[in-house]
């Protein structure tokens, strides 16, 4: 039985697993690029009221595995009630919705998707 040597295997998987690595960390820079962008969207679209602490204040993005979430800061829980719209037990009524975060997500999906495509390339140097 003849034996088959390659040379050079070894380099070609270390540099297979470095690109794998390269490529995680290049994935995870560009979900932040456009959480940043969607984050600054949100906030300049979140409604105020009166008082010095704002939704728009507190959008924060957090990483969840492969997800990064964009929305605002747990403490700012009722920005779920703003976004959907709720009934109102002492007033006896519905309150409508004012969705201020799916607008700010699906009128700059192209824009964000353009600033995740733009820092791929620019870490894989394409």
């Amino acid at each position: 039985m003849t034996g088959i040597q390659l040379q050079g295997m070894d380099q070609l998987l270390r540099r297979l697993e470095t690109m794998s690595n390269q490529a995680e960390v290049v994935k995870e820079k560009a979900l932040m690029k456009g959480a940043e962008h969607l984050k600054q969207e949100i906030s300049n679209n979140a409604p105020t009221g009166p008082g010095s602490k704002h939704i728009k204040d507190n959008i924060v993005i957090e990483k969840k595995m492969d997800k990064v979430l964009v929305g605002p800061e747990r403490s700012y829980f009722y920005g779920h009630f703003i976004e959907f719209g709720f009934y109102n037990v002492r007033v006896k009524r519905h309150i409508s919705a004012r969705p201020f975060m799916a607008p700010s997500f699906e009128n700059n999906v192209g824009q964000i998707q353009r600033i995740m495509a733009d820092e791929i390339s620019r870490e894989l140097r394409l």
